[in-house]
This record gives structure tokens, sequence and C-alpha cells, in this order.
């Protein structure tokens, strides 16, 4: 008879200590999805912040673009004008990101804001990446068409030369800024902060609700 009743209280035990695991587990899971919820929302600020800049940036440039253009300076028109235009894709980069931070939801399947959190880590990079194509042509804005074949060939040399230079760099940045070398020095200083970790952080929180709720 004890036995029987020590099975009995053993499995009461058993059962309310599995019930207990399992409020616990969905707590963690709860508190976690604030968690990365609130990671996100605070990037909002600095993308709008970011955005705001942008169409002011590309605004001004336009409006040097326009009225400069009668004066026909090719190496101006040129350079502003493909930095207007990667500017361009940047502010419409920024607001899609913008929108993925809005549609996130704590109350969404896993792998939905996985798939979100994704969107914004391919996208951070490939603005990243597209605004690297500037580089060289802020080495070029400046130059006149009159001044070849009139110029100081010294000047012209180092000119070409800090042109490839910055060209290489854009092309190389363009190649390397990759998920892959996210652990790079180079890459976290390009990146900083502000932008990248918290998107890695609420990567992390999701793959620690997905052990919550799928515990092995």
């Amino acid at each position: 008879m004890q036995d029987i009743e020590l099975q009995q209280i053993w499995k009461s035990y058993d059962e309310r200590l599995q019930e207990q695991l399992v409020f616990n587990r969905k707590n963690a899971s709860a508190i976690t999805k604030i968690k990365v919820k609130s990671t996100l929302s605070a990037m909002r600020p600095i993308k709008i912040f970011t955005l705001l800049v942008g169409v002011i940036w590309v605004l001004f440039l336009d409006v040097l673009l326009v009225n400069l253009y009668p004066a026909g300076n090719l190496f101006f028109l040129i350079s502003f004008g493909f930095i207007s235009l990667v500017n361009k894709i940047a502010i419409g980069i920024y607001a899609y990101q913008l929108i993925l931070l809005s549609v996130v939801s704590i109350n969404a399947p896993v792998i939905s804001t996985q798939k979100k959190i994704a969107g914004m880590v391919n996208s951070t990079l490939w603005v990243t990446r597209i605004l690297m194509l500037q580089l060289p042509f802020w080495t070029t804005f400046f130059l006149s068409s009159s001044w070849i074949g009139t110029g100081n060939p010294v000047f012209w040399v180092i000119q070409v030369l800090i042109t490839l230079g910055f060209a290489g760099l854009a092309v190389w940045l363009f190649i390397n800024i990759r998920y892959e070398n996210r652990e790079k020095r180079w890459f976290k200083f390009l990146f900083g902060s502000y932008e990248w970790t918290p998107i890695m952080k609420a990567q992390e929180m999701l793959g620690q609700i997905k052990e919550y709720d799928n515990p092995e």
C-alpha cells in the first residue's frame, strides 16, 4: 500500500514539476519576445534620422545638379549624379527597413520574425555595399575638362592614383562586406554598434525563443 501511495505522490510531484517547467519556459519566451521587440524598436529613431538626413542631402545634390547643369562641367555632373543616385537607393532601403521594423510583432511566429530579421541583415549589408561605390566619385567632382592637356602632369598622376585607390577600395568593400566577415575588425569598425549590434542581439534572442518553444 505504501509503495502505491509513494508512486502516486511521486507521479503527482513529477506532473507539477513538468507543469512548472512549461510555465517557466512560456514566461521566458514571452519576456524574450518583448526584449526582441524593444531591441528592434530602439533602432527606429536612428533609422528615421538617417532617412531624413538622406532626403535633405539628396535634395541638396539635385539642386546643385540642376543649377550647375548649364555650366556643363562633365566631371561634376557625372560625379554628383552618381553620388545622388547611390544615396537615393540608400533612402529606399532605409524606408524598407523602417517598414520591416514597424511590422515586427511579439505575437508573430518565430519563423516570421526571423525572416524579417534576415531582411534587416541583408538590407543593412546591401545599403553599406552600395554606398561604398560612391567613394571614387568624391575624388573627381571638382575636376574640369579644361584642365586636360593643360594641367601639371604631376597633378594628374597623383589624381589618377588617388582615384584608382578609392575605386579599388570601393570594389574591395563591395565584395567583402558580407555576413561571413562580421567578426573581423574592419567590419565591426565600419558598421559600429548602433545599427548592426541590435540586429545581432535580436537574432540571438530569437534562437533562445525557439529553444524555449521547442525543448528537446
